[in-house]
């Protein structure tokens, strides 16, 4: 399906930036929206699981959705689960190398993973860890988009460029001169930011730029508490 207005793929019939008459739960009413977000992220998982299409695109990989509740209004998105971790474990960021240091980050801040809402551009694990292609990416993102509408995160944290590329298409996000960018769709302000691959960083192989990019995702982590999702 397509967006009546834009014509960008999507799950319904207007994209993110379209959707202006999405309904709106009661948001005094905590327990029910939590309630209602955790029944529609299974329901979508169910669609993912079940779309043969995903499932051919590495038919040695599992499809991996994503993980986490989206409690905590933090959204995660890398390119595709490794081989050697998400493709095999079914939770993405899972590997014992980007993994492990996005894991670590999360932990020394004081985020739980399992609050987050952690997910990639391509739901299968890639031969040889290949970046996805077009048409790949086009098959997931569509759910992608539903997942931030529903859950409407405070920031929506890109990890590497593939991720990058996607959503500046989708969102004609434009990064040349900030490194926050906000994005207004149906009176809510998504904020998203753009950060390296963790496994780019692991390969450079710099202690520095290491000990430099876990302070940058920490200021990132730390500035998502002070901003205003609704408007």
């Amino acid at each position: 399906m397509r967006c009546e207005v834009c014509g960008k793929q999507s799950l319904s019939k207007y994209c993110m930036l379209h959707d202006k008459n999405q309904s709106r739960l009661d948001t005094e009413d905590v327990p029910n929206i939590f309630s209602h977000i955790q029944s529609r992220l299974l329901e979508i998982e169910r669609e993912v699981l079940n779309n043969k299409e995903i499932q051919a695109i590495n038919r040695d990989s599992k499809v991996v959705f994503g993980y986490g509740t989206g409690v905590n209004k933090i959204v995660i998105i890398g390119t595709a689960p490794s081989m050697r971790g998400g493709a095999i474990a079914g939770i993405p960021f899972s590997s014992p190398v980007s993994g492990k240091l996005v894991n670590d980050i999360l932990l020394a801040n004081n985020v739980k993973k399992e609050e987050c809402f952690i997910s990639n551009v391509c739901f299968t694990g890639l031969t040889d860890n290949r970046s996805p292609n077009e048409y790949e990416i086009g098959l997931c993102l569509p759910y992608l988009v539903e997942v931030i509408k529903l859950i409407k995160p405070r920031i929506i944290i890109l990890l590497g460029n593939v991720a990058k590329n996607a959503f500046i298409e989708e969102y004609s996000i434009d990064y040349s001169n900030e490194f926050f960018q906000t994005k207004i769709a149906y009176n809510y302000a998504f904020n998203f930011v753009s950060l390296p691959h963790p496994s780019f960083i692991i390969r450079l192989n710099n202690e520095k730029i290491l000990l430099d990019y876990k302070d940058k995702f920490k200021s990132v982590l730390n500035a998502f508490k002070d901003i205003t999702v609704k408007i």
